[in-house]
């Protein structure tokens, strides 16, 4: 269980000098980077540049630029090369337990202090569904885990098991359809739009396994070292391209 780790790029992970830190579960297969539906999508270890800062890596993307049209952050260079770490033992034993869990001591609660907030969130639907896990974090860059019971759809954090999103969702013959989303509207989630746009992203990256950008709060400055790191403790290794502001109007083939 104990890993002393020279991390990567990113003070968020980096472990310093004879600092030590831990780390659960497996390290990415690099034979498995290129495989469809993984997160890494079109990245490469060839798009590192020997010697470049973070901050130099960090590049904005405008909308001539991106199949999205949309003014982008490509945070790859900090979220497809850090490893992510923690300080505390009992973290790293919690995510390792958590990988046997099946989710449902979730089943029928809402998050701690949530409010529900309307929205109307549709995906395309081939008929099939069942009760259980539908993602469980592989390695600890992936930030969630993600649980059906019972018409709803669970998000808890994958480290330490907190729920943090709960969202209702539809199922018919042509898609299927989230109605309202149950979030602590505190922090980072102040903003009803950036809860209701984590699910919208977490249900298209995750269980979709598409390539999109990812929400960040509007209020979040241009900073890209700021972003980056915000972006990387939310969705880790998912984490390509950060919009500020509402992403629910980005669509992938098929919707």
């Amino acid at each position: 269980m104990k890993d002393p780790l020279s991390g990567s790029r990113g003070e968020a992970t980096r472990g310093e000098g004879s600092v030590e830190v831990y780390r659960a579960g497996r390290r990415t297969d690099p034979k498995n980077m290129d495989l469809a539906g993984s997160p890494y999508g079109s990245w490469s270890e060839a798009n590192v540049v020997k010697g470049e800062t973070l901050a130099d890596a960090l590049r904005w993307l405008e909308p001539q630029q991106n199949a999205w049209r949309l003014r982008v952050l490509d945070c790859r260079p900090l979220t497809l090369t850090s490893t992510s770490t923690t300080g505390d033992p009992r973290i790293a034993e919690s995510f390792s337990r958590l990988r046997a869990s099946d989710g449902s001591q979730h089943k029928g609660l809402s998050p701690a202090n949530a409010s529900r907030v309307g929205c109307d969130l549709r995906f395309p639907f081939n008929g099939e569904t069942y009760d259980g896990p539908l993602f469980l974090a592989d390695v600890m860059e992936d930030k969630w885990d993600i649980y059906l019971y019972d018409g709803h759809l669970y998000f808890a954090r994958s480290w330490t098991g907190e729920l943090w999103l709960r969202a209702k969702i539809d199922f018919s013959a042509l898609d299927a359809r989230i109605p309202w989303v149950e979030a602590k509207l505190d922090g980072d989630y102040a903003d009803p739009i950036f809860a209701i746009s984590v699910v919208d992203f977490l249900v298209k990256s995750h269980l979709y396994r598409r390539e999109l950008p990812h929400p960040v709060p509007e209020e979040y400055s241009d900073n890209p070292e700021t972003i980056a790191n915000f972006s990387m403790n939310a969705f880790g290794r998912w984490a390509s391209f950060a919009k500020l502001g509402d992403t629910t109007g980005v669509l992938f083939p098929g919707q």
